[in-house]
C-alpha cells in the first residue's frame, strides 16, 4: 500500500485547486495520478493506489487566518499560499516537513521579534513545500518577508523561497536541501544589501554545485521587502532576472578583461641593449617575471651579466644571485666599477644543481 503522498516512485506534474480547503493551487497531482494538498493534507488516490489510507494529520495546527499584509505590499492571495497567517497582533509563517504535513511556525511578536512554535525537523526552506524539485530556477531569500515579495513581484511558477532563520545560519540550511536544490537549472541567492547578506551569499555559494549559482543584487534598497514596499516591484523583477554568476574571489570571466586586452602595453622603465629583442618585448617593464632558457653553453649567464650591466649603467639599483658561478667569474663578467660604488649587491652561491638566477629589483 503507497502512503498518502508517495513521491519516492512518482514525479510532480502540475499543482491544482483543492477540492477540500478551496485553495486554488496547494494540490500537487503526480505523475501516476495521486493528488495531495500541502495545505489541508487531502488525499486523493491514483492508477497504482489500491488502498486510501487515513487523511494525513497535522502535527502542528495551522494558526490564524490568511491575511493580506498591506505596509508590505503583500496579497492575501500569496500569504494564503505560503500559509502566512495572521492571530491577534502576531503572524505565523507555518513551515512544512518532507511529507507535507505542519511541523510548526516562526512567530513574529509586535515589537518584531521571532520565536517558534512547534519545530522544523527536516530543515525544510520557508516554502519548499509549495514547489517541485526540480525546474529551471529557484530563487531563495534571507527572511520569510522577503520571499513573499519576490513572489508577489514575480508570480507564476517560480519557487522563492527563504532559509529558516536568517543569514547567521544560511550556509548550514542550505546544505541540508542540497538533493532538493539539485534538481534547478539555476538557484539564485537574492540576501540582503548589507555586510551580513553578502557574506552569508558568498558562504552559501560555496556549498551549492558550481555553475549554477548566482547572486541577485538590489543597489538602491535593502531587500526585495524594501523594494515592494517602495512600490519598486520591476526592480525585483530585474534583480532576479539579470543575476550575476557566482564567481570566488580572483576568478573572472574572460568577456570582462577585454578593456585590459585592448589597452596598449606600457614601453617599460628601460630600453633593452638589444635592438630585435626590444621590437618584440617593448621594454623592460615592472611586475614582470622573465625566463631565459637555452641548452648548456650557449650563453644564459653572458646575456644576465650583460642586461645587469645595462640596468646600471642607467642608474638602477641590481640584485643579482647567480648560483652556479664563483664569485670571481661573476664580479668580471659585470662592471667591477659599479659594484665597488655599491650599486650593485651580489649573492653568490656556487652549485650545480639550480640554474642561473638574476633578480633585478628596480629603483623607486
Amino acid at each position: 500500500m503507497l502512503s498518502s503522498h508517495d513521491t519516492e516512485t512518482s514525479n510532480f506534474v502540475t499543482h491544482e485547486p483543492c477540492p477540500t480547503c478551496g485553495s486554488r493551487n496547494n494540490l500537487a497531482r503526480y505523475n501516476d495520478g495521486h493528488g495531495f494538498c500541502f495545505g489541508c493534507g487531502h488525499w486523493e488516490p491514483g492508477e497504482f493506489n489500491v488502498v486510501q489510507p487515513q487523511k494525513q494529520r497535522m502535527t502542528f495546527p495551522l494558526k490564524g487566518q490568511p491575511e493580506p499584509l498591506p505596509k508590505r505590499g503583500i496579497s492575501e492571495e500569496v500569504c494564503q499560499k505560503y500559509r502566512v497567517h495572521r492571530e491577534g497582533n502576531q503572524l505565523f509563517f507555518h513551515y512544512f516537513g518532507r511529507d507535507g504535513t505542519c511541523t510548526g511556525a516562526k512567530v513574529k511578536t509586535p515589537d518584531k521579534t521571532f520565536r517558534w512554535e512547534g519545530s522544523n525537523p527536516d530543515g525544510q526552506l520557508f516554502g519548499q513545500q509549495l514547489f517541485p524539485s526540480s525546474g529551471k530556477r529557484v530563487v531563495i531569500t534571507e527572511g520569510e518577508i522577503d520571499a513573499l515579495s519576490c513572489y508577489q513581484a514575480y508570480p507564476g511558477n517560480w519557487p522563492m523561497v527563504s532559509v529558516p532563520d536568517g543569514a547567521q545560519s544560511a550556509k548550514r540550511a542550505i546544505q541540508k536541501q542540497l538533493e532538493w536544490l539539485q534538481g534547478y537549472e539555476e538557484i539564485i541567492l537574492f540576501f540582503d544589501n548589507d555586510d551580513a547578506g553578502r557574506a552569508a551569499a558568498k558562504d552559501a555559494a560555496g556549498v551549492l554545485p558550481p555553475g549554477k549559482v548566482k547572486v541577485a543584487h538590489l543597489p538602491d534598497f535593502k531587500d526585495a521587502s524594501d523594494a515592494l514596499q517602495a512600490g519598486k516591484a520591476q526592480a525585483i523583477k530585474e534583480a532576479i532576472w539579470n543575476a550575476s554568476a557566482y564567481r570566488p574571489d580572483g576568478i573572472v570571466e574572460a568577456k570582462n578583461l577585454l578593456e585590459q586586452i585592448l589597452k596598449p602595453n606600457d614601453e617599460g622603465l628601460h630600453e633593452y641593449p638589444y635592438k630585435g629583442l626590444q621590437q618584440k618585448l617593448h621594454g623592460i617593464r615592472t611586475g614582470e617575471l622573465i625566463t631565459i632558457t637555452a641548452g648548456s653553453g650557449i650563453g644564459k649567464s653572458s646575456f644576465c651579466r650583460e642586461l645587469a650591466t645595462h640596468l646600471l649603467n642607467n642608474g638602477e639599483r641590481v640584485g643579482y644571485l647567480a648560483l652556479e658561478e664563483s664569485n670571481r667569474r661573476t664580479a668580471l663578467g659585470l662592471n667591477f666599477r659599479l659594484i665597488l660604488s655599491g650599486l650593485c649587491r651580489l649573492a653568490l652561491m656556487p652549485s650545480a644543481n639550480f640554474p642561473l638566477t638574476l633578480v633585478l629589483t628596480l629603483a623607486t
